[in-house]
């Protein structure tokens, strides 16, 4: 659904708003109506999707030429994110296609992607944080 209300901000659900931002996790990628035209999308989108969902690649690729064309002479942006090895509907716990780490992949990235929309940001974050592979070995006194 958010996928849509992002695609025809003056008409509809949409009528007198704009988001700032939308993230779909394992929704629909077709358009309900029709699809957006030249810079009709005003709003942030992000899309999450599985490897093996039914809506497949083709669904993706057609979703993907939508955003290019529905952003096009506009400020808005859009992304995707697919994931391998997953199902429709893998971040839902007790599912049988429950995938733990896609599901909190997804969240943390819809939870930065909403954070940067709204120009939110934790100064004290460091962007490049230190993980254990990229540090020089210590020696033990």
């Amino acid at each position: 659904m958010v996928l849509d209300l992002a695609r025809h901000p003056t008409r509809g659900a949409s009528l007198g708003l704009t988001f700032k931002a939308v993230s779909s996790i394992h929704g629909s990628l077709s358009p309900y109506d029709t699809p957006s035209s030249e810079g009709e999308i005003q709003s942030r989108i992000q899309a999450h999707h599985a490897e093996l969902d039914f809506q497949g690649d083709a669904g993706l690729a057609k979703l993907e030429a939508e955003m290019k064309v529905g952003v096009t002479n506009s400020d808005a942006i859009w992304e995707t994110i697919k994931y391998s090895k997953c199902e429709h509907g893998w971040t839902e716990p007790g599912t049988p296609v429950y995938n733990g780490r896609a599901a909190v992949q997804a969240h943390k990235s819809t939870f930065n992607f909403f954070q940067e929309a709204l120009g939110i940001e934790d100064p004290e974050a460091d962007p490049f944080p230190p993980v254990p592979i990229c540090q020089a070995p210590t020696t033990a006194r």
